[in-house]
């Protein structure tokens, strides 16, 4: 029988992630409060304290007041580290990859929901981004992306990634040829305004 891993509430990880943040900008919570009473959202000390201890509620605009504040995006805030999954409903729970996806608007939750149906109220900008994304060279690069950070990982943990290097050789020479594509592309079309052929 499959085990299936439990989520920490959303609540717990960004109770952690104030604090790992506030502590890395090296901020007491009398400055943290400082700083959001500056940008006009006033919040004591106590009041930080009791986030961090899961004590209080965080409300939509609070959030935002943070996030502003710390200087991050409120994803930060509601991300856990990797590898970690969060509980969204009793029903629901994410990988911390996926909720980033979600949370930025790059593809829909649960895992296996109509992308299509989501992205179709997606901002003008989000639908122009996803079309793009469906290039090959952006594709491509896209996977060349997920390579080098991978590669990046095991060599910090150590291990010889003789195959990661020859994927990455392999996939850096793939995305060469797409861009070229692209730029070829590109030159056309800017020819095609200009009325050059």
């Amino acid at each position: 029988m499959e085990t299936q891993t439990v989520g920490r509430p959303l609540g717990e990880v960004l109770a952690a992630n104030l604090r790992r943040i506030r502590d890395h900008r090296r901020l007491t919570v009398r400055a943290l409060s400082g700083l959001l009473g500056g940008l006009g959202r006033p919040m004591l000390p106590s009041g930080l304290t009791k986030i961090e201890q899961r004590g209080r509620q965080v409300s939509v605009e609070d959030l935002v007041a943070l996030a502003l504040a710390l200087n991050v995006s409120p994803t930060y805030l509601l991300t856990p580290p990797e590898g970690e999954w969060v509980q969204l409903t009793p029903t629901e729970r994410a990988s911390a990859f996926h909720l980033d996806g979600w949370l930025s608007g790059g593809f829909p939750l649960p895992a296996g929901a109509n992308a299509e149906a989501f992205m179709e109220l997606a901002p003008d900008h989000k639908r122009a981004e996803e079309r793009a994304f469906r290039h090959p060279a952006l594709m491509a690069l896209t996977a060349l992306r997920v390579l080098a950070r991978d590669a990046v990982l095991a060599g910090q943990a150590g291990e010889k990634p003789a195959a990661t290097a020859k994927g990455l050789r392999e996939q850096a020479a793939l995305v060469v040829r797409y861009v070229e594509l692209l730029a070829g592309e590109v030159e056309l079309g800017g020819n095609r305004r200009r009325g050059v052929s």
